[in-house]
C-alpha cells in the first residue's frame, strides 16, 4: 500500500528537469544583475578604455582628413589667386597698351624699353613671388609648350607634373566642343600626397586653359612653339606644393588637448554615471512607465519627422528615398523649367534692416508657394532672390508647359498685388524652357530635391537674358504654347554658352477667336 501510494504522487522526470533549468537561469540572471550593480565601476571602466581607443582612433582619421582639406583649400585659393591676377593682367592692362604702338609685350620684357610681361609670364613671375612670401609653399606654372627663353631654362617637369597634364589633355580631348571642355576643365583639379626631402608635401594642379583673347598671340608670337592653338586647349598647368608637417603638427596639438579634455571630462562623466547607475537600479519599475511615455512621444515625433519630410521632398520621392540606401535618379524627358529672378532686390537689401528684407522676401515667396501648389507644380528650389519650379516631376504630364506658362502670368499677377500693398516697385524677370532633364535627391543630409541637364541650364539662360517685368521663352516651349497662349518673337539673341538662340515673349492666355 506504501509503495503504491508513492508511485501516484511522483512528479514526472520532465517536469522537474525544466524547473531546475528554469531556477537555474533566476540564479545567473540574478547574479549578473548583482555583478552589474557591484561593480559598475570596474565595467564602466573597461567601457570607457574600449571607448577611449575608437575615439583615439576616429580623431587620428579625422585629424588627417581635415589637414588634406585645409591643404587642398589653401592650394586652390593660391592657384585662383593667380589664375585671377593673370586673367585681370590681360583684359584690363594689356588690352589697352597693344593699342600704343610704343609699348609691346614681351617674354624678355626686363631687356627691352617700353615692354611689358607676356600674361604666362606674369602669371609665372607672380607665381615665384608668392612662393617667395609664404614659406614652405611653392607655387608653379609649366607646360609642354613654353615660349623659346623659357625653354631653354626649364627643368624636366617631374612625374605628378607629367601626370597632371596628361590627366588634363585627356579630358580636353574628350570633349570636343571648345565651350564644353572649356567649362569642364574650369572645374578640374588633380592632386597626391608625396614628399619632398622626407617632408610629406600636398600638391596640387590645374589646368590653365586657352582664352580667346590669347590664341591670335600664341599662334603668331615669334617665340611660340606651337602655332594651332585653339579655344579651351591646355596652355598648361598651375601647381602648388602645400607642405603638410606644419599643419599635422598643429593638428596632433590640437588632438592631445581635446583627447586630455575628454579624459577629464569622461573621468568625471564615469563618477557620475556610477553614482546615476546606482540610483537607476533603484527606480527600475518606475522607468518602465516612462519608457512608455516616451515610446508615445518617439511616436508623435517620426510622424512629424514624416511630415516635414513631406514638405522637403515630393511624396514619392520621400516614400523612395525611405526605402532606398542609394541615391535616387530619375530620367524624365518631358519637363518645363521656370526661373524667376526679383530686380533689385539686391538694391533694396542695402536699404532695409535684415528681418524686414527677409520678411518681404517669404511674403512674395510665399504667394509664389500657393501658386506651385494650386496648379500642382512642384518647387525645386529659391537661391538668394530667384525662384525655380519644375512641372513634368516627379510625375509626368503632356501639359507641363502650359501649367508653367500660368505659374508665370500667375506670378507677374501676383508682384502686381505684392506692389499695390506694401508700396513696392518690385519685378521679376523670369524665364522657361522644355527638355529632358535628370532630377533626383544625392547625400543624406539637408535633402534637395534638384533638377541637372542642359535644358535646366538654357531656362537660367532665358531668365538671365530676359527683361524685367517680362516672360523669355525658349523655342523648344514656344512650340508647346502656341497653340492656346499669345507669343511675340523677340528674334535671336547671343547666349553665353549657347550661341546664337530665337526666343519669344509670352504675353499671356490666347483670346478666343484670335
Amino acid at each position: 500500500m506504501a509503495l503504491n501510494f508513492i508511485q501516484r504522487n511522483r512528479r514526472p522526470m520532465r517536469e522537474v528537469e525544466g524547473e531546475a533549468r528554469q531556477n537555474l537561469f533566476q540564479l545567473c540572471l540574478e547574479f549578473y544583475r548583482n555583478s552589474l550593480y557591484r561593480h559598475t565601476l570596474q565595467i564602466l571602466t573597461v567601457l570607457f578604455c574600449i571607448g577611449t581607443a575608437i575615439l583615439l582612433s576616429n580623431l587620428s582619421q579625422l585629424s588627417d582628413h581635415l589637414v588634406q582639406v585645409q591643404a587642398h583649400s589653401t592650394a586652390q585659393h593660391l592657384a585662383h589667386s593667380n589664375n585671377l591676377a593673370r586673367s585681370l593682367y590681360s583684359e584690363n592692362v594689356l588690352k589697352r597698351l597693344n593699342r600704343d604702338a610704343n609699348w609691346e609685350a614681351s617674354a624678355t620684357y626686363h631687356d627691352q624699353p617700353n615692354a611689358i610681361p607676356l600674361p604666362f609670364t606674369f602669371a609665372i613671375e607672380l607665381g615665384e613671388k608668392m612662393s617667395a612670401d609664404s614659406p614652405g609653399s611653392r607655387l608653379n606654372i609649366y607646360s609642354d609648350y613654353p615660349f623659346k627663353q623659357r625653354a631653354d631654362r626649364r627643368t624636366p617637369l617631374d612625374t605628378f607634373e607629367r601626370d597632371a597634364l596628361d590627366y588634363f589633355v585627356r579630358v580636353r580631348n574628350q570633349n570636343a566642343d571648345p565651350a564644353e571642355a572649356s567649362a569642364v576643365l574650369q572645374g578640374l583639379d588633380f592632386t597626391r600626397q608625396d614628399t619632398e626631402e622626407g617632408q610629406p608635401v600636398f600638391r596640387y594642379a590645374e589646368p590653365i586653359v586657352m582664352e580667346a583673347s590669347c590664341v591670335q598671340c600664341h599662334n603668331t608670337h615669334p617665340d611660340s612653339l606651337k602655332r594651332d592653338w585653339k579655344i579651351g586647349d591646355v596652355r598648361g598647368a598651375i601647381e602648388v606644393v602645400q607642405p603638410l608637417q606644419e599643419l599635422a603638427n598643429l593638428q596632433q596639438s590640437g588632438l592631445r588637448r581635446t583627447l586630455l579634455l575628454c579624459g577629464g571630462m569622461s573621468a568625471i562623466a564615469l563618477f557620475g554615471l556610477t553614482s546615476a547607475i546606482r540610483s537607476l537600479y533603484r527606480t527600475s519599475i518606475e522607468l518602465e512607465g516612462r519608457v512608455k511615455e516616451r515610446t508615445a512621444d518617439l511616436v508623435y515625433e517620426r510622424e512629424r519627422s514624416e511630415q516635414l519630410l513631406l514638405k522637403i521632398l515630393p511624396a514619392s520621392i520621400a516614400n523612395k528615398l525611405k526605402s532606398s540606401s542609394g541615391s535616387l535618379a530619375e530620367q524624365f524627358d518631358e519637363v518645363s523649367i521656370l526661373f524667376a529672378d526679383v530686380v533689385g532686390f539686391t538694391t533694396m537689401s542695402t536699404q532695409m534692416p535684415p528681418r524686414e528684407l527677409v520678411a518681404l522676401l517669404d511674403n512674395l515667396f510665399s504667394r509664389f508657394d500657393n501658386l506651385t501648389e494650386t496648379l500642382g507644380l512642384e518647387k525645386i528650389k529659391t537661391i538668394g532672390d530667384a525662384y525655380m519650379v519644375a512641372s513634368g516631376i516627379p510625375q509626368p504630364r503632356s501639359d507641363h508647359a502650359e501649367a508653367i506658362a500660368t505659374m508665370a502670368i500667375g506670378i507677374q499677377t501676383e508682384v502686381q498685388q505684392f506692389n499695390q500693398e506694401r508700396g513696392t516697385t518690385l519685378s521679376v524677370r523670369i524665364g522657361i524652357n522644355s527638355g529632358s532633364v535628370v532630377a533626383g535627391v544625392i547625400g543624406r543630409k539637408k535633402f534637395l530635391y534638384d533638377l541637372w541637364g542642359d535644358a535646366v541650364n538654357t531656362a537660367s539662360r532665358m531668365e538671365s537674358y530676359s527683361a524685367p517685368g517680362a516672360i523669355q521663352v525658349s523655342e523648344a516651349t514656344m512650340l508647346k504654347l502656341k497653340a492656346k497662349f499669345a507669343l511675340e518673337k523677340r528674334g535671336e539673341i547671343e547666349v553665353k554658352g549657347k550661341g546664337t538662340m530665337t526666343t519669344y515673349w509670352l504675353l499671356g492666355l490666347r483670346r478666343s477667336g484670335s
